[in-house]
Order: structure tokens, then C-alpha cells, then sequence
């Protein structure tokens, strides 16, 4: 949906302004072979940058309304699923700041999605991450370093968060041998394992 959405404005801004592809070959060469040197030929073409910035404006405008209130909403969506993607970005790469910026953001999602015990607490948990260098020295250098995520691999952004981390270990360990699977239906045996 977010690329259709995107091609989808994309093609009301050509249509509305004209830019003709010759002017253009450096995002198309970008397009067609991703690389250093077509990102920097782009970056460097004043053409191409003055394209970028008026699309810019172009959707900042429509996010305001001036397509409508149908582009205004779906331009809201598609704010709310980059929200949702560097979320999980700053997840996957333990980047504290990036991740507290994304909890900010997402405090209003979570209240329109009526998520009421997010939308109660994220906000009190905002504030502590917000505050940690001043009510808790130290802290916030720990949770840069060893963080908020959990890497079971070597691979790099293959991080997880760590409640999901210690769920999916309970339950591994409740599943295989020595878990519940073999006595789950004596009740005292469960709760035995449960406890322990």
C-alpha cells in the first residue's frame, strides 16, 4: 500500500507540473542500478534537487489538504507506516534516540487505534527514556550499548526486543523436552513448571 500510495503521488505531481524525463536521467540511472555514485549524481544534479524539494512540498501540501480530504487521510497513512518502519529499524540496530523519537510518534497512532493501555502508559515511558541521563546516571549509556534489543545471531539489524526475545524463549523451552508438553494435563505438574 505505501508504494502504491507513493507511486500514486508521485504521478499527480508529474501530472500537475510537467517535469520531463530528460531532466531526470540521473533518478532514472538511480532507479535502474542503485549505487554510491548514482545516489551522489543525483545529490549533486540542481535539476534533480529542485524536483526532490518541489515533491516535497507537493505532498506536504496535499498532507495538509489540498487534494482533498481521500489524499489527506492516505498521506496520514502513509506517515503512520514510516512511523511503524523506523520503529522497527531502531529496533533492529539498538539505536536509542532513533527509538525514542519513534515512541513520541507513535503515541498518537496508538490512542486512535484505541490500544488503551499503550496509549495510557506509552507516554509515561516516553518521558523516563526522555529523563534517564537526569533521574538515572549511566543508564542511558547501558541501554545504548546492551540496550533494548536482544541479537541471537552475528548477522547485523537482526535484532529483536526483548520481551519478544524472552517470550519466544518461554515458549520454546515450554515446547520441547523438559517443558509441559508430556504433563499438561496433571494441573499440579503444570503449575510445578509454571513457578520454576
Amino acid at each position: 500500500m505505501l508504494d502504491a500510495i507513493n507511486r500514486l503521488l508521485l504521478q499527480a505531481f508529474l501530472d500537475l507540473n510537467g517535469f520531463s524525463e530528460e531532466e531526470l536521467s540521473e533518478i532514472q540511472l538511480l532507479a535502474s542500478s542503485p549505487s554510491d555514485g548514482a545516489l551522489l549524481a543525483v545529490m549533486a544534479s540542481e535539476a534533480c534537487v529542485k524536483f526532490l524539494e518541489a515533491f516535497r512540498v507537493f505532498v506536504s501540501n496535499a498532507r495538509g489538504g489540498s487534494l482533498g480530504k481521500t489524499a489527506q487521510f492516505w498521506i496520514n497513512y502513509t506517515d503512520s507506516v514510516w512511523t511503524l518502519l523506523r520503529f522497527l529499524r531502531a529496533i533492529k540496530e539498538n539505536d536509542l534516540p532513533s527509538y525514542t523519537n519513534c515512541l513520541r510518534s507513535l503515541c498518537p497512532l496508538l490512542f486512535s487505534a484505541d490500544r488503551l493501555n499503550y496509549a495510557r502508559y506509552l507516554p509515561m515511558y516516553y518521558r523516563q527514556l526522555v529523563n534517564i541521563s537526569q533521574t538515572h546516571p549511566g543508564a542511558e549509556a547501558l541501554l545504548e550499548r546492551y540496550g533494548f534489543s536482544v541479537a541471537r545471531s552475528s548477522v547485523q539489524a537482526c535484532r529483536v526486543p526483548v520481551d519478544m526475545a524472552i517470550e519466544q524463549t518461554i515458549n520454546r523451552s515450554a515446547k520441547t523436552s523438559g517443558g509441559i508438553i508430556g504433563f499438561t494435563r496433571n494441573t499440579d505438574a503444570y503449575r510445578r513448571w509454571c513457578i520454576t
